[in-house]
């Protein structure tokens, strides 16, 4: 017992306790076993005492007899003690059950200690690819920014230059033959006729108007030209209007409507009609001369 106490000296508390406990149950059985065979020898003598006749008995016998009873007594004094140290030390063995428990706490401990450091590693991997994909994620969004602004750029240079192509107005020289003249205005997109017929001076009420000692359309009124289709179907009226050998077509043409113009003179063109452009802005007033109904501006 001592050299398991020495070579256990650093061995875990619950250890230590168990080999106790182990101890005192060993030596509590082994008094039972010899209380048991005392009992059991004293029970044959007994017994061959009663089967061979009765005889004196010899003194020595008796303080045999007497020495036995005594360490019987003994002995079952010290069972006694030894149940009752027993029953103080571990009344129902709980604590090998408690030992039994804590261990299986430590086992379970360090297994989930274990799953705690994979499960931190997962998560760490998981950072990193987070991290990863939003590094990219803003590479992306920087390229298409930069893509953005450039395709912007381009756009505004091409409307710029859209507009001053536009912008480019042709003059051509009028038929000495054709000497009336009437007058188209295009602005906000539409086209307007300043004149009512070919047989009358008088303006167009419907879609021109004199204000400020000038003509101005009318900006409710007009005829929408946004294709090639619309400017056809106004080519159309101002022919049964103003036929083209008997007249010649002035176009006053503002800023905002140079576009509308390049398909109006297409189809002017197409009808046989030889014209003159008058460009104009914001400030500009077109006026019939007093002598006549030759335009000025």
């Amino acid at each position: 017992m001592s050299r398991r106490r020495r070579a256990t000296a650093d061995a875990d508390p619950m250890d230590l306790l168990l080999d106790t406990v182990c101890n005192v149950f060993a030596g509590i059985m082994f008094l039972t076993l010899l209380a048991a065979l005392l009992v059991i020898q004293r029970g044959g003598a007994r017994l061959a005492e009663t089967t061979t006749p009765v005889t004196r008995e010899d003194p020595l016998d008796e303080v045999k007899q007497n020495e036995l009873q005594t360490r019987q007594q003994g002995l079952v004094q010290a069972i006694e003690q030894a149940e009752s140290r027993m029953d103080v030390l571990d009344p129902f063995a709980s604590k090998i059950k408690e030992a039994n428990y804590q261990r299986e706490l430590r086992q379970q401990m360090e297994e989930s200690l274990s799953r705690l450091a994979n499960i931190e590693q997962e998560r760490q991997r998981m950072l990193d690819q987070e991290k990863q994909i939003k590094q990219d994620l803003s590479t992306s969004s920087d390229a298409e920014s930069k893509l953005y602004a450039e395709l912007k750029s381009k756009s505004l240079e091409l409307a710029e230059a859209k507009g001053r192509t536009m912008r480019i107005v042709h003059f051509r020289p009028l038929i000495d033959s054709v000497g009336r003249q009437t007058l188209v205005m295009i602005r906000y997109g539409k086209v307007y006729f300043a004149m009512a017929t070919s047989n009358s001076n008088a303006l167009n009420e419907n879609d021109v108007e004199e204000r400020d000692g000038g003509i101005f359309p009318v900006k409710e009124s007009g005829q929408r030209v946004v294709n090639e289709a619309d400017a056809d179907r106004m080519a159309a009226n101002l022919v049964r209007r103003f036929p083209p050998g008997q007249f010649y077509v002035t176009v006053a043409v503002w800023d905002d409507s140079f576009a509308a113009f390049q398909i109006v003179r297409t189809a002017i063109e197409k009808s046989g009609y030889s014209y003159r452009t008058l460009p104009a802005d914001n400030n500009a007033v077109f006026q019939f001369s007093k002598g006549g109904r030759s335009l000025v501006q």
